[in-house]
């Protein structure tokens, strides 16, 4: 279980306007993995923003059951409107079962 987080500046001009969000999943061969989120969202600016200033639109997405089949390097990706924003990139390790390093059991142990 984990979620995705992000906060997009949307600059004032493109305001009140409905926007394309695309998440992804790459390889460290940028080759797409089983992993999209695509949604869309509009944002306004806040009674308090001075004229000209951007909107801010915080958003999380929860990922749940995502797997690895192999271990290496990996990324997220953010997309605007079919514009490249960022790079989530992140490691993914392989780790010995903890189960299986502690031995055997003594004798009366539970």
């Amino acid at each position: 279980m984990m979620a995705l987080v992000a906060v997009i500046e949307v600059p004032f001009h493109a305001n009140q306007a409905d926007h394309v969000l695309e998440m992804g999943l790459v390889d460290s061969d940028d080759q797409p993995r089983k992993f999209q989120v695509v949604g869309t969202f509009r944002s306004a600016p806040k009674l308090e923003h001075k004229y000209g200033a951007p909107g801010l639109v915080p958003l999380a997405v929860p990922v749940q059951g995502l797997t690895f089949e192999l271990p290496g390097d990996y990324s997220f990706t953010l997309s605007v409107d079919n514009r490249p924003l960022d790079r989530y990139r992140f490691t993914v390790l392989r780790v010995a079962n903890l189960g299986s390093l502690r031995g055997p059991a003594s004798p009366g142990a539970e």
